[in-house]
């Protein structure tokens, strides 16, 4: 195939013919971990991160709920190797290829389950170099490396050895900002929804709480209790139906099996509610408001709650995880909620629909507006990866 003037071939792809292709070693001031030594926690002392801290965002490494040591065992863990802004941290253990980029001038000091890279910065800019260990070419690369190693870890000396197509220090720049700014956006969009979600909770917690002349009810006294049916014989890989499971239900991804039988029909409005969960689970008692006819069928082990004179939604909102509910969960064994347990669960409710209504309008328009933003946000997320292999790898050039 001819190539693109102004391109050349390469070991590691097609890229634009004044890139260069060079081993890490020749980028970096150094490699190194801390010693294998597992420091005591202090309340009080300096930030120790471990791979559970590390972000994959600039400036995004959790030093507000990491464990924190003594000046004593800093000192000590930072004769071989002290962190400083510019600083690329990557995961070898665990959560293998986990990276962060340093960008504060505070003490602390990284777990031997991530190495600390420095790069060279006449040659290599930091945060092009975390960049392109977020691409897909790096990721690979890892996983190459973890197949060939007896351990499930990166050394020091495979990251040596490891090959990087090299823009020149300008184009870095240039490209390092671009997806900076995409970071950033990504960032501020998560910590807008969980602002969202808090005001979310705190509003449910308030319009929710019995008030003044709100009246005591048993669930059995307002809704239709109809319990699923198996669906292993009539599971297809792609059907008509959503089979609704607890699985379904608690995965915010909502993990779907299919059907194309409805042996358990349900409809626009009836609550779906999970009956059975392992202890400590967070499936028990969640529920699921159906927001079309003939497209689910209810698999066992899953209930309808048909509402009779009160409104589905604000309904939804006081049965989801309802802590009656969560009270049967003992910790030990497997819960399993029977059809009395749900309809004798007390509820205390407005004593007229159109309160109630109001309620869950209220409650509905914040998580709309935060389901907007959730879309927003995977559709910036899939942007930047884009971004990231267009530019990593020059097809698109911004210089």
């Amino acid at each position: 195939m001819e190539l693109k003037k102004g391109y050349k071939r390469t070991e590691v792809g097609i890229i634009p013919s004044d890139w260069e292709v060079l081993a890490l070693k020749q980028v970096l001031k150094g490699i190194a971990d801390v010693d294998h030594y597992m420091p005591q926690t202090r309340e009080i002392g300096i930030p120790y991160i471990m791979t559970g801290d590390l972000k994959e965002l600039v400036s995004e490494i959790d030093f507000d709920n990491c464990k924190e040591i003594s000046i004593g065992d800093f000192k000590l863990l930072s004769k071989k190797i002290k962190n400083s802004k510019g600083d690329v941290i990557l995961a070898r253990y665990a959560t293998i290829g986990t990276i962060s980029y340093v960008d504060i001038n505070f003490d602390f000091v990284v777990s031997y389950s991530c190495v600390t890279i420095k790069p060279n910065p006449s040659k290599l800019l930091g945060v092009f170099l975390f960049n392109y260990f977020k691409s897909s070419a790096f990721k690979l690369e890892v996983i190459n490396i973890i197949n060939a190693n007896t351990q499930s870890n990166v050394g020091i000396g495979d990251l040596y050895t490891m090959k990087i197509a090299l823009p020149p220090f300008t184009e870095q720049t240039v490209i390092a900002t671009a997806l900076s700014d995409a970071d950033a956006l990504i960032s501020s969009l998560e910590k807008l929804i969980e602002k969202k979600r808090n005001i979310k909770q705190g509003a449910m917690q308030l319009l929710l709480k019995p008030k003044k002349g709100w009246v005591v009810k048993k669930l059995g006294e307002i809704v239709i209790y109809k319990n699923g049916t198996a669906h292993e014989n009539s599971v297809v890989e792609s059907g008509d139906y959503i089979i609704v499971n607890s699985k379904f239900i608690s995965s915010d991804a909502q993990v779907a099996k299919y059907s194309n039988e409805i042996l358990c029909p349900v409809s626009k409005d009836e609550i779906l509610m999970v009956l059975s969960d392992v202890p400590n689970g967070k499936a028990i008692a969640k529920c699921f408001l159906v927001e079309k006819d003939n497209k689910y069928t209810l698999n066992q082990r899953i209930c309808s709650l048909k509402s009779i004179n009160s409104d589905p939604k604000f309904l939804y909102y006081l049965l989801n995880r309802n802590p009656y509910f969560l009270g049967f969960d003992d910790g030990a064994k497997q819960t399993n909620l029977r059809n009395i347990d749900v309809l004798n669960c007390p509820l205390t409710i407005p004593p007229t629909i159109e309160e109630q209504i109001k309620i869950a309008t209220i409650l509905l328009d914040i998580n709309t507006e935060i389901e907007l933003l959730e879309k927003k946000l995977s559709k910036s997320k899939m942007l930047k990866q884009g971004m990231m292999q267009e530019l990593l790898t020059g097809k698109i050039r911004l210089v």
